[in-house]
């Protein structure tokens, strides 16, 4: 479906010696993928004067787009939850099922990176993040667990398709993890602190001290601060004092809240 994904998993197989693999990938992008899905059945037509292989391209693409979509609307929290009910309410359990695992998903996803950040700052949500997702994937026998036992289990001659879904999975995965990291990092930074820095007073895990310089400067009174613990290398919250030169972060008294 994806352009680039499907064509690198294309090589990969084909280097792999899976050539039959290679080619249905291909085949499946050029059905499932929007614009090169009209393309191919617009030749179909024309060319080939086969609209019963048109219609079924078409068909194929219209139900790989609606199944990302609700593969969107599923992996959100609460809306997916929601969808979820709407279907077991409707009578239809495995879709229902499906809505509420990847919610479900998400959600211990983001909660063991909420957890984890408390813990140990932007490694601990990154850590906290891969544990809600995949102690999730264990309990429902989905995802990463599924895509696992399904290596394991495939032909020589299949298993490097298996693998690269696997590792498009984990890529992901890892892209969720640092993104909420760096959410949570920014919220704390921006919204429930006046800035970020080391205790030797230099920027720490980033620059958003910085941001917040013209704030130091013109008050008088304590800011807000989280920086990084030399002790424990965990997250710790601090006041900070500057005088007589805001400026200069040196000059600061630091004193935990």
């Amino acid at each position: 479906f994806f352009p680039v994904v499907s064509q690198t998993k294309s090589l990969v197989q084909y280097v792999s010696g899976d050539k039959k693999g290679a080619k249905q990938t291909q085949v499946n992008f050029s059905k499932q993928c929007p614009i090169i899905s009209q393309i191919r059945s617009g030749t179909e037509i024309i060319i080939k004067k086969d609209l019963e292989s048109a219609k079924d391209t078409h068909q194929q693409c219209v139900k790989t787009v609606r199944a990302v979509g609700h593969s969107v609307i599923d992996s959100v929290p609460i809306l997916g939850h929601a969808k979820g009910v709407y279907h077991y309410v409707r009578g239809n359990k495995v879709k229902g099922k499906q809505s509420m695992v990847a919610s479900t998903r998400t959600t211990m996803a983001l909660g063991g990176a909420a957890g984890g950040f408390i813990v140990a700052g932007p490694p601990g949500a990154v850590a906290g993040y891969f544990l809600g997702a995949i102690g999730t994937d264990a309990t429902t026998g989905g995802g990463v667990i599924k895509l696992s036992k399904e290596v394991l289990n495939a032909k020589e001659i299949d298993r490097s398709g298996k693998v690269f879904d696997l590792t498009v999975v984990l890529a992901l995965d890892a892209l969720g993890a640092f993104g909420t990291a760096n959410m949570y990092l920014d919220t704390v930074g921006v919204d429930g602190f006046d800035g970020i820095v080391n205790i030797d007073g230099t920027d720490g895990l980033n620059h958003k001290a910085d941001i917040f310089i013209d704030k130091m400067a013109n008050s008088d009174a304590p800011i807000k601060m989280i920086e990084v613990d030399p002790k424990t290398g965990f997250l710790q919250e601090v006041e900070v004092v500057f005088f007589p030169n805001p400026l200069a972060r040196s000059s600061g008294q630091r004193f935990k809240v």
